[in-house]
């Protein structure tokens, strides 16, 4: 009886080690302020300009008509513009924005 029970707890010493739980993931650190790696920097200031229209008539009356619209900054702050109008032959601009 002796190897029959000395065998039974071998068998569920061998069950338990295949069926035991993973331990729980580890928590991450909150006071770690990168906790991901370090930050990756990316404050470089980019710009685009769109030139959509840009003309000149030279002679008599040169005139001048123009239709932009682009944008400056970083990936997170950026300012966006527009700008249309024409200059007159007598250096007024006339329709401007």
């Amino acid at each position: 009886m002796r190897p029959a029970l000395l065998g039974a707890a071998a068998l569920a010493c061998i069950a338990s080690a295949a069926f035991a739980e993973d331990p729980p993931p580890a928590v991450a650190d909150l006071n770690n302020p990168a906790p991901f790696g370090s930050p990756v920097a990316d404050n470089q200031v980019y710009a685009q300009l769109f030139i959509d229209q840009l003309e000149a008539r030279i002679g008599d009356g040169t005139n001048l008509r123009w239709e932009t619209e682009g944008w400056l900054g970083t990936d997170e702050l950026r300012a966006q513009f527009r700008s249309e109008g024409e200059r007159m032959s007598s250096g007024r601009v006339d329709d401007g924005q």
